[in-house]
């Protein structure tokens, strides 16, 4: 049994000629579709970070409306109240 690289010669000159022609030609006609492509993909990027930005602020201003941790303990648990004793 004889595989099929042994059945093929080299390309010759102008087989590789045509080929790399047909290679070009094939990516000059995808080059509109890509740049679509390439304006769509930056349109979705710019959109996150604009919704990261918003996320950051609002972090931040959480951050900066919660109250510190210090005083936020001693409200969560008071000593409990007991009598006085003689």
């Amino acid at each position: 049994m004889s595989s099929e690289s042994e059945n093929k010669t080299a390309p010759t000159k102008e087989e590789i000629k045509k080929r790399q022609e047909e290679i070009s030609e094939y990516y000059k006609t995808q080059i509109p579709f890509l740049q679509v492509q390439k304006e769509y993909e930056t349109l979705l990027a710019d959109l996150e970070e604009i919704e990261l930005r918003r996320l950051m602020i609002r972090m931040k201003a959480g951050q900066i409306m919660a109250p510190d941790p210090d005083e936020s303990g001693q409200e969560e648990s008071p000593k409990p109240r007991t009598l006085k004793k003689d």
